[in-house]
Formats: C-alpha cells, sequence, structure tokens
C-alpha cells in the first residue's frame, strides 16, 4: 500500500473565525466551542456536497507493487473524492478510466484501470508493469473538527456556509438559543444552495469551458496540453 506523498492542498486554518461573532451574535449564550464545532461541521458539509474544493496537479508516481494509494490527511484537509486519474501514454496524458480497462499503445498501463472503495483511496485493477507518473485530480474537504478553507471560497460562499452553521445551532435541543422553526428554515435554506452548486459543478465538470482545458487528440481522443 502506498502512502501518497505531500501536496500543497490550498487551504488556510482559521475559517470558523470569519463567521463566529455572526453566530455568537444571532445566538445569545451559544459558547464559542459550540459554535466553531456547528461552523465546522458547516465547512465540512459545504465542500463535500458543492464540489467546489479541488486540487488537480497532485501527481505521485506509482511503481510495480503500488496497487493501492491512500491519500493523507494534511494539514486538517482530506480527499472527499478522487474525480480523475490521468497517465502519460503516448507523449500525451490521458484520463484512466474508472471502473473500466485502460488500452493502451505504447507504455506500460495496458489493462489498467481504477476504483475508489472509500474516499481518499484508489485501487487499482492490477500492478503496474514499470514506473508512472500518476497525476490526480481530487475534491477536498476540511477532515473531521477543521475550520481549514480556501479564503477565497469562503469569502464567496460565507452566507451560505453561515446558514449551514446556524442551522446546526439552531437545532440542539434544551438550549437557551435553541429553534426548530429557525433550524429547519435555515436547514430548508442551505440543502437548497448546496443541491444549486452540486447541479453546477456536475455541468462545470461535463461542459469545462476553461481556455487553458486539455483537448483532445483526434485520433485516440488523448489529453494534450496547448
Amino acid at each position: 500500500m502506498t502512502q501518497a506523498s505531500s501536496s500543497c492542498f490550498d487551504g488556510e486554518s482559521g475559517a470558523a473565525g470569519l463567521l463566529l461573532n455572526n453566530l455568537i451574535q444571532q445566538l445569545p449564550g451559544i459558547p464559542e466551542s459550540v459554535a466553531r464545532d456547528k461552523i465546522a461541521q458547516a465547512l465540512r458539509d459545504f465542500a463535500q456536497r458543492s464540489a467546489l474544493w479541488t486540487f488537480e496537479q497532485y501527481e505521485q508516481e506509482l511503481c510495480p507493487g503500488d496497487t493501492v494509494l491512500e491519500f493523507p490527511k494534511e494539514d486538517g484537509v482530506e480527499v472527499a473524492k478522487v474525480l480523475d486519474v490521468y497517465i502519460q501514454h503516448c507523449d500525451c496524458e490521458e484520463v484512466l478510466p474508472k471502473l473500466g480497462v485502460f488500452k493502451a499503445v505504447c507504455g506500460c498501463a495496458d489493462g489498467q484501470g481504477w476504483k475508489e472503495p472509500l474516499p481518499g483511496k484508489v485501487v487499482f485493477n492490477q500492478d503496474w508493469d514499470c514506473c508512472q507518473n500518476v497525476r490526480f485530480a481530487l475534491q477536498l474537504k476540511p477532515a473531521a473538527g477543521s475550520d481549514t478553507f480556501p479564503p477565497a471560497l469562503l469569502e464567496q460562499h460565507q452566507n451560505v456556509i453561515e446558514q449551514g452553521a446556524l442551522a446546526k445551532a439552531y437545532l440542539i435541543p434544551k438550549q437557551e438559543w435553541s429553534s426548530t422553526e429557525l433550524g429547519i428554515a435555515y436547514s430548508t435554506a442551505f440543502e437548497r444552495e448546496l443541491q444549486r452548486l452540486e447541479e453546477e459543478a456536475r455541468l462545470l465538470r461535463h461542459f469545462d469551458l476553461r481556455a487553458d482545458r486539455p483537448t483532445y487528440c483526434p485520433t485516440r481522443r488523448l489529453l494534450c496540453c496547448h
């Protein structure tokens, strides 16, 4: 079993502090530790469902014997999902099929493919014939209890994440700030936004319109850089 190497995930700790004052003002009597916990839960749910926090350049050399790869929890961040796996093949970069079998013309990946039985754990169809540099596109989320999060995403979606934190806090029973009515209202609003972002993320990955996106070689549909 291979442990993936350091990847420099682009998150910063302390995200809860940016939302903390708002929660404390709206939830009189809530302990700071509880407010921080609910913010961390909302950040984790948001990252899991929205699929907006991604890291496309995780590279790892895999060699004979490396049939399982596990991504570590690093600086309060963990892998929520492996989106794509890419290999160098005939001077181009090609997608390695998930739950499929790759047909190689050159190189050492004939018959290779992969699956993800658990989040952040990749199991390959077979052993590698030779050492191969493999690139992974990953969806990330804060580890449990962590408030590490990309600042740009937090700034852009602060209101949505705050709705999630408020929903979780209001639904804590038998507290002076508890409110089932407000908890359900904020939960509904949070869920509605998450469903919208899920659909947007799905469409963006299906119709990638970036100017620097990979393009397909016409003869073998290989992913080549511009």
